[in-house]
């Protein structure tokens, strides 16, 4: 396997996904105990992108073994496909870079204690169970819940409590909006996937609801989760956790782009709302 199949497999934009509720954890501790342990928060940061990585590496693995995926298409990686890698070196991989981040896990585990472990434990175990076996997550409905559960709730409070050593309530009101969004993806990515998943055997929820009704789906998470603003604002008093409404504007735009044009570009646009939507978050509350 050459570099260039290497970066395909780590597919950038959803590693870069992971940075927004990294550093949502780590402003929500700024604001909540006024101050943040740097070296740790980026220790986590380092094993929760090549985690992240390594499910990437598992999903193209457990995809292409359960024949969901046959042949290249849009939005995957596809090296196993195409015949760039064989299955056993894309596990093999992604076996590597869970061992990586468990070992950079482990001054984490040492200064926080077994809460930041059981989250590690969390979200590899989910990495796995969602791809691989017979009867892999992705197969079933619950994928934008065990998707929004980890990469929301789960990753800003592991930020916070590598961050400040504890956890206040206001790093779970942040994950709120942010799971909705990263469920966002996934609905956009299955809406996309829709015929291939429904050939491979798959019942997601857009399978389940079909084109007509699937993209109604994608629509409620998003909106849903500006919404949540205002719910995070009359909570928390914060005036910053408003300024994610900046990015209102291009949620409706990119939205409307999707109407006209399909879901091709799905995901590419569902994660520059979340990206925007993240930054200004974070930026709002550190302001």
């Amino acid at each position: 396997m050459n570099l260039r199949e290497f970066v395909r497999l780590i597919r950038v934009p959803s590693p870069s996904a992971t940075i927004i509720p990294l550093a949502a954890g780590g402003a929500s501790a700024a604001v909540s105990y006024g101050g943040v342990n740097v070296a740790l928060w980026l220790d986590m940061l380092a094993a929760a992108l090549l985690m992240r990585i390594a499910a990437n590496m598992l999903n193209e693995h457990g995809d292409y073994v359960n024949r969901i995926d046959t042949s290249p298409t849009h939005g995957f990686a596809g090296s196993i496909v195409r015949g760039a890698a064989t299955p056993r070196e894309v596990l093999a991989l992604a076996v590597a870079t869970d061992t990586v981040a468990l070992i950079l896990a482990i001054p984490l585990v040492m200064a926080r204690g077994y809460p930041i472990l059981l989250a590690g434990v969390f979200g590899a175990t989910v990495s796995v169970a969602y791809s691989e076996g017979p009867h892999p997550l992705s197969k079933t409905p619950l994928g934008e819940l065990v998707v929004g559960l980890t990469m929301g709730v789960v990753e800003v409070a592991a930020a916070q409590l590598a961050a400040a050593g504890r956890l206040s309530t206001l790093a779970l009101l942040l994950s709120a909006p942010l799971s909705f969004l990263v469920a966002s993806i996934l609905a956009a990515n299955n809406i996309r996937d829709m015929e291939k998943d429904r050939a491979g055997g798959r019942r997601t929820v857009e399978v389940l609801l079909g084109h007509t009704l699937s993209p109604f789906l994608f629509y409620t998470l998003v909106f849903v989760a500006y919404a949540l603003l205002v719910v995070l604002f009359a909570l928390t008093g914060i005036p910053g956790v408003l300024l994610p409404f900046a990015s209102f504007p291009l949620a409706l735009t990119l939205t409307h782009r999707l109407e006209r044009t399909g879901w091709r570009l799905g995901v590419e646009y569902s994660s520059a709302i979340y990206l925007t939507f993240g930054l200004l978050l974070v930026a709002g509350l550190l302001a």
